[in-house]
């Protein structure tokens, strides 16, 4: 990953993609720990919102915050591709990123 992103491109945003039934993998780390100790604007999006009931969303929000609690300012944004909850909250913020950029 680190070559992707060391070639001669400009990134407004980073889109990283984690699974919300589960905590992150090792490599959804990986990839959290690269774009935030390089200065790169990310957010999160947690796919599988649909496949948990309303408590156990809130529990996987609550876990999601306590392993992120060492970094500022991450945004998570849970998702729904079968009914599009998160949709319209995603689009505002890459809007907000790319008007900024």
């Amino acid at each position: 990953m680190e070559g992707y992103f060391a070639q001669d491109r400009n990134f407004c945003l980073v889109v990283q993609i984690v699974d919300m039934r589960h905590p992150p993998t090792k490599d959804d780390m990986d990839m959290i720990n690269f774009l935030y100790h390089n200065g790169f604007d990310f957010i999160i999006v947690l796919t599988k919102k649909d496949k948990l009931k309303k408590t156990a969303q809130k529990q996987s929000l609550d876990r999601l915050n306590e392993i992120l609690s060492d970094y500022e300012d991450i945004k998570l944004y849970p998702f729904s591709a079968l009914n599009g909850e998160g949709t319209e909250e995603i689009r505002e913020a890459i809007s907000r990123y790319v008007e900024n950029y």
